[in-house]
């Protein structure tokens, strides 16, 4: 049986999301929610590849401008919220209200106000919860989760992930006077993608450090310290310069090597051990299939990697701490 999906939020990560379920065999877009009416929205493209939408598959497809609408006007199993973070819990929490189930893109919520109104609804709850933080299901943090957890080439020293970009000249990215252009906007959207990795991958830090580069741009960095000694730095933040271009990556050290990615480069991956360098072929598989895959094989009685609501929260507690210290 198929699971019937609606997705609230038509932007370019709803758009995405949309062309990935209408691929599989096991799931069916049933409808979108968009407060811009179906004739007047156009194609979003942003800062990745992903699968490409067309747009004739969407002819059949209701869209509706509000919940109220969408209760009443279709009948669907689960919910993929791709709307504006400020609006995340509210939709998610009627959801849960209704017992659907939910994906929620990154950053799960903006408030830690809102972080308590979801995890009451979800207490007692049979409804399942997805957050979009993509990053656990790209190949190259996969294989460092890996080298860390074998201890293959030792224990973990200290890692530095990177994350920027110019600041998006569409949507509200383009206002100057909301707070979205800010430096909130940078470590939400964007850097909240590494701070989740880190808490997932060596837990709660001991101590957090951030500060702003004295380039003018908004540019940051934030350590984390760890009892064991370990140190992860994430450098991250918008450019002025809207061209400049996206670019993630990171440098683990281990004791007995070095693994290294950059987005950008032609050898992708890179392990440097015993005085030898080699590329890292891994998987090609898009990792925004592989969460919504997840998501629909849960639905379905299986169980997958994802991350939980707690996880979420945790990431943007962390991410709130960080805006602070910066706009210290």
């Amino acid at each position: 049986m198929k699971s019937r999906i609606v997705i609230c939020g038509f932007g370019f990560m709803g758009q995405l999301h949309a062309a990935n379920i209408l691929r599989r065999d096991d799931a069916e877009l049933v409808a979108v929610i968009n407060p811009t009416a179906k004739e007047k929205i156009k194609p979003v493209s942003g800062n990745i590849a992903g699968a490409a939408l067309n747009w004739s598959e969407l002819d059949n497809i209701p869209f509706f401008a509000g919940w109220p609408q969408a209760f009443y006007g279709c009948d669907f199993d689960a919910v993929v919220i791709a709307s504006p973070t400020l609006h995340h819990a509210k939709g998610a929490v009627e959801c849960i209200r209704h017992n659907r189930h939910v994906f929620v893109e990154k950053p799960l919520c903006a408030t830690p106000a809102q972080i308590e109104e979801l995890k009451t609804a979800i207490a007692g709850s049979s409804s399942i919860f997805h957050v979009g933080h993509v990053v656990r299901f790209m190949p190259e943090y996969l294989f460092l989760r890996e080298l860390v957890s074998s201890e293959k080439y030792g224990k973990l020293r200290c890692l530095k992930l990177l994350r920027r970009t110019g600041v998006p000249s569409w949507g509200a990215w383009a206002d100057k006077d909301t707070s979205i252009a800010s430096i909130t906007g940078p470590v939400f959207d964007l850097n909240i993608h590494d701070i989740d990795f880190a808490l997932s991958l060596l837990g709660k830090p001991a101590e957090i450090s951030a500060e702003l580069e004295p380039c003018g741009n908004k540019l940051f960095n934030s350590t984390f310290r760890y009892d064991n000694g370990v140190t992860v730095e994430i450098d991250g933040g918008f450019a002025d310069e809207s061209g400049y271009p996206f670019r993630a990556g990171f440098t683990a050290v281990f004791d007995n090597a070095v693994l290294e990615y950059n987005s950008l480069a032609a050898d992708k991956l890179v392990l440097s051990t015993g005085g030898r360098i080699e590329s890292v072929v891994t998987s090609r598989d898009d990792a925004y299939r592989l969460e919504m895959e997840a998501f629909i094989n849960e639905i379905h009685g299986g169980k997958s990697e994802h991350c939980s609501l707690d996880d979420a929260a945790l990431a943007v507690e962390y991410s709130l701490e960080i805006i602070d210290k910066l706009k210290a």
